[in-house]
């Protein structure tokens, strides 16, 4: 838990652990790498997990293996924001979202963790692009992740070290791959649009949550200040997710 509240607070920081060398050779044309799998097709979903009946008066706030398309809740910033508040109280763990990785078919990377953690694929991807890209970039996109990126042309070498047997090397298409990172970031960032108009509509302005948020506890004895904190949360989670899109968008050529 010490060395995820570090990670937390050092954002993008470099961690300091590397990969087994058998696991990340250090040549992206030793035999090594020659022999690891090559996608034909790789996509990047970013989905949010929610319970099946998320919408209702009445849904579970236990979320079933069901994975909504970040696209499918446009429009819906009421609900989703509804379905916060009926929780009794809100964790890190309320709020799941990210991308589910697929490559040929079947899934690379198929639970998601928090939003922000998520979209620590589009900082690393990111540091691959522009005048100054780097050849590697070293991110978490899960609480106990190692993810490790290797660019090299128009491929890119993923693998997390945390669990390379479940998230073994493969080596994916790039610019399809960074094209899906942009389209469910982008996605992401107009969902959250909405839901901070969606709380701003109900008359709370973000200078009082950002306020609230600076009380560490809050002291919340009545029913109504409780709701501002859940709002407060429900705010917070999503901006911080929201991230720089533009070396993406310099990289496809998007206006």
């Amino acid at each position: 838990m010490a060395a995820h509240l570090a990670r937390r607070r050092a954002g993008t920081q470099r961690v300091s652990w590397k990969c087994e060398r058998s696991a990340y050779p250090q040549s992206v044309s030793s035999p090594e790498t020659a022999q690891e799998p090559r996608a034909t097709r790789a996509h990047a979903h970013f989905q949010f997990h929610l319970p099946v009946d998320w919408q209702g008066e009445a849904a579970s706030l236990d979320p079933e293996p069901f994975f909504v398309p970040v696209g499918e809740l446009a429009g819906h910033a009421r609900e989703l924001v509804d379905f916060y508040l009926r929780h009794v109280r809100l964790t890190c763990c309320s709020f799941r979202a990210g991308y589910r990785v697929d490559i040929d078919g079947r899934f690379w990377l198929d639970g998601v963790d928090e939003p922000w953690m998520s979209m620590n694929w589009v900082r690393a991807v990111s540091e691959l692009l522009g005048a100054d890209a780097k050849r590697e970039a070293q991110t978490f996109v899960w609480e106990e992740s190692q993810l490790q990126l290797r660019r090299d042309g128009d491929w890119l070498r993923i693998v997390d070290c945390a669990a390379p047997a479940l998230y073994p090397p493969t080596w994916v298409p790039f610019r399809d791959f960074v094209r899906d990172l942009w389209l469910g970031a982008s996605a992401f960032e107009r969902l959250a649009n909405e839901v901070v108009a969606e709380i701003a509509r109900r008359g709370v302005a973000s200078e009082a949550l950002a306020e609230l948020r600076k009380v560490t506890p809050p002291h919340l004895p009545t029913a109504s200040q409780a709701e501002l904190e859940k709002l407060s949360q429900i705010e917070h989670n999503f901006v911080r997710a929201c991230v720089d899109l533009n070396p993406l968008k310099d990289f496809l050529g998007v206006i």
